[in-house]
Formats: C-alpha cells, sequence, structure tokens
C-alpha cells in the first residue's frame, strides 16, 4: 500500500502549534495513520450498504449520516463539492467540540 507524506500548510502548523500537549499527540497520531492510510482520512463510505459520511467527533467518536444520492458518481461529486465549501465548518466544529 502507498503512503503519502502530510504537509501542513501555514494557518494549519500555526493551529497545530498552539494546540497543548495532549491534543497534539491526538492529532500526530491522525496525521500518521493518514500518511500510512490516506483512505483513513476520507469522511464519505458506501460501506455497511449504503452511501454514508462518518462525522469524525472529539474523542475518536464517528456519528454515520446518510446519504440520499442515487449513484456513486454523484456521491463523489457530492463530497469533492461539500469538501471545497465547507471545510472551514467543518474545522470549527470539530475545535469547538474539543472545547467542551
Amino acid at each position: 500500500m502507498p503512503t503519502w507524506k502530510v504537509e501542513l500548510v501555514p494557518e494549519a502548523r500555526e493551529d497545530f502549534n498552539s494546540l497543548d500537549g495532549s491534543v497534539r499527540k491526538r492529532v500526530l497520531k491522525q496525521l500518521v495513520k493518514l500518511e500510512q492510510n490516506p483512505n483513513c482520512g476520507d469522511p464519505y463510505y458506501c460501506a455497511h450498504g449504503f452511501l454514508h459520511r462518518d462525522v469524525m467527533l472529539p474523542k475518536g467518536k464517528t456519528e454515520k449520516q446518510l446519504l440520499s444520492i442515487a449513484n456513486l458518481n454523484d456521491a463523489l461529486q457530492y463530497a469533492e463539492q461539500d469538501i471545497k465549501d465547507r471545510w472551514q465548518w467543518y474545522k470549527e466544529r470539530y475545535i469547538k467540540g474539543l472545547r467542551k
């Protein structure tokens, strides 16, 4: 299986450097996992017999959300546009959840 090199953009590096030690360690573990298995970071799936996305929550939990999309091609286009349009919102929601 191929591995990938994850490089943080300057804004992400600043965010990473501002994290406290325990959170930084968890994020680093996830980055290492992502480098070793690039598919583990993909929140969209068709496993379990239905199209869904796994919403990643703090403390390692996930929540499955059903996608009512007719076919895989449409789901791929939706997922790509969703991430492009809402990545900042997803990031802020995740960080807010860490503070609870």
